[in-house]
């Protein structure tokens, strides 16, 4: 198991607002799906994942109902399976890992999904959890935008073959704002 170390105009998406047929302008990039349940932690994350050197289109969920709905609209399409899907660890009614274990039991995907579990909490138990439950990854959610950026830009590094990078447009990115941990 590895672990990896705005704009006031922005609205978080609305729930259920993304749909694997918005997603066929994204060309052969599979997205990086991120589930989490506070709107806040999403627009950050949206954020500065526009500030990243991914290429893989970012698709942010509201919760574990809005990700099993997509992934279903994804199954039934016959679209290929998300590159990633980040998942927050606590979020109300199905969380994280118990989440983590339900995709686990699923078929239908193309290719296998990758899981990675991502909490505030920076924990042993949470990531012997995480591994338990079929985890691809864990990792504690970054607390800077510089930070985020980094998570997302390495990414690339231990999922290389699913996430792709724009070499070409490396950000030197290196503010001093810190976002406030929730």
């Amino acid at each position: 198991m590895s672990q990896l170390p705005m704009d006031s105009s922005y609205v978080p998406p609305r729930r259920s607002s993304a749909s694997p047929q918005r997603d066929a302008a994204f060309g052969d990039a599979r997205p990086i799906l991120l589930v989490d349940d506070s709107d806040i932690d999403l627009l950050v994350a949206c954020k500065c994942y526009e500030r990243s050197a991914l290429r893989n289109p970012l698709v942010p969920l509201h919760g574990a109902g809005d990700l099993l709905q997509y992934l279903e609209q994804l199954r039934a399409s016959r679209r290929p399976s998300p590159a990633l899907i980040l998942l927050d660890v606590d979020m109300p009614g199905l969380d994280g890992p118990t989440l983590t274990a339900r995709l686990r039991l699923q078929e239908g995907f193309a290719a296998p999904l990758c899981i990675m579990l991502f909490s505030h909490v920076d924990d042993d138990d949470m990531e012997n959890r995480a591994h338990s439950v079929g985890a691809d990854a864990f990792a504690p959610k970054p607390s800077t935008v510089d930070g985020y950026v980094r998570f997302f830009n390495t990414l690339a590094e231990h999922w290389e073959h699913v996430v792709l990078r724009d070499r070409a447009s490396l950000l030197d990115f290196t503010p001093a704002a810190v976002l406030p941990r929730l």
